[in-house]
């Protein structure tokens, strides 16, 4: 698939009116999703090369509220801290996840299975299993062990 036909569905990604709209296009791009999935208006993922979503992964009764922002690829250009970071790099979200309003999920990071993500968190690093975690930058709030 063309360069151009990407960006204008990553494009139509955040306003498509419906979640099966939303998760055939994430499909479309590339991305691998495996069982139901909600994904909530306006996601925004950051993929500043050819728009395959290959490197995302979502794994199965996920569900993401909307305006959230997914960082897949981070390329200071043309600043002179491109050797920090750049390129690429794979965010896996495992099953039974909640993520909630506004966050961001930062790349090269796996959210792991039953955890839940605050509204308006930004997550940095790996979110073991059955954890909420929030804030700037998400902390552990709670363990949710044996509550599911």
């Amino acid at each position: 698939m063309g360069i151009r036909i990407n960006k204008i569905l990553h494009l139509l990604l955040g306003i498509a009116p419906s979640n099966n709209l939303r998760v055939k296009i994430l499909k479309r791009l590339g991305a691998k999703i495996q069982g139901k999935v909600y994904i909530g208006n306006f996601l925004y993922i950051t993929n500043i090369g050819d728009g395959n979503l290959s490197q995302f992964t979502l794994k199965g009764n996920v569900a993401i509220s909307p305006r959230v922002t997914i960082v897949l690829q981070i390329n200071p250009y043309p600043s002179p801290h491109t050797k920090y970071a750049t390129g690429i790099k794979p965010i896996v979200i495992e099953e039974n996840v909640w993520i909630g309003a506004c966050c961001t999920i930062l790349n090269g990071l796996t959210i792991g299975r039953n955890s839940i993500v605050a509204a308006g968190s930004v997550v940095t690093k790996d979110v073991p299993p059955y954890t909420m975690v929030g804030g700037v930058p998400a902390k552990k709030i709670k363990d949710l062990r044996g509550m599911t």
